[in-house]
């Protein structure tokens, strides 16, 4: 249950994060790579305080007890790592080119492929767990294949909900057995700082941290930070089939919501009912 509510409020957090950061490249006022670059900063920066500044009993269970990276988890994290800079390119085109809505609903397609991952992991998935990821699913394929959702961009988003079930994996499995929540996260997201500030300087020529004296900017970025900590750390309360169930759930509403009130989105009605239908799906997973 702690995991759904870390998850719910990261999601509403970070939809904020992503309708603004959509308005500012549509406006041109921002690059792809540039929003990706500003969106990692902030998750570096509040893991780093996490670390290094906060006690080790701050958060429920000690779960920022500190930076802890086993070498021996290279092999995977080096794998992991290539799969996150395809990911990010994928995600950001997704944000950028597809609907609020279609990009939340065909994100779905992540549960079926991680609850396949976690029953050969050794996780325990329950009857209700199943039938409430069975619902989901259904309704996902359902949305997908009808003229409820927008086609635009939607092949970038099937993409990266496709490789996600790889990375969220590997990342569960390094913080349940050699890395610390902190440790694992922010050594990725400091690689992706780098990786992303050299693309955006190469293509741009320019310092993507110009951006931050804009106000609309800090504050995308700065929700997308509290966000991804918020959410990276319910996996450590929930196998992860279930917590992406409740991130991708949680994200429809709250991009149905922006989607309608700010990016004038149409079929609200039918939206509205197929969120329902995922909440009863989402019951049986609590």
């Amino acid at each position: 249950m702690f995991a759904i509510l870390l998850v719910g409020l990261g999601s509403l957090i970070a939809e904020l994060g992503y309708s603004i950061g959509k308005k500012e490249v549509a406006s041109q006022k921002e690059t792809i790579l540039g929003m990706g670059f500003l969106n990692a900063l902030w998750v570096t920066f509040f893991l780093f305080i996490l670390v290094f500044f906060l006690p080790s009993d701050f958060l429920p269970g000690g779960i920022n007890s500190g930076f802890v990276f086993n070498p021996e988890s290279l092999p995977t994290f080096i794998l992991r790592i290539g799969l996150e800079i395809l990911i990010l390119h994928l995600v950001l085109k997704g944000v950028t080119l597809a609907s609020r809505t279609t990009f939340s609903f065909l994100r779905m397609i992540t549960i079926p492929l991680l609850l396949v991952i976690d029953l050969f992991l050794g996780y325990d998935i329950t009857t209700y767990e199943l039938i409430g990821i069975g619902i989901i699913l259904l309704t996902t394929l359902y949305l997908a294949s009808s003229s409820i959702l927008e086609k635009i961009g939607m092949w970038y988003v099937i993409g990266s909900a496709v490789l996600a079930a790889g990375t969220i994996s590997i990342y569960k499995y390094h913080i349940t057995n050699y890395n610390s929540v902190a440790g694992e996260q922010l050594t990725m997201s400091a690689i992706l700082i780098v990786y992303l500030f050299c693309a955006t300087l190469y293509t741009t020529k320019k310092n993507p941290l110009r951006h931050l004296r804009r106000p609309r900017v800090l504050i995308q970025s700065f929700s997308i930070g509290i966000a991804s900590v918020l959410i990276s750390f319910a996996f450590l309360f929930g196998a992860s089939s279930v917590v992406v169930a409740a991130k991708r759930t949680t994200s429809v509403l709250w991009s149905i919501m922006s989607g309608h009130f700010f990016f004038n989105e149409k079929k609200f009605v039918f939206k509205i009912h197929a969120f329902l239908i995922l909440i009863g799906g989402l019951y049986f997973l609590i």
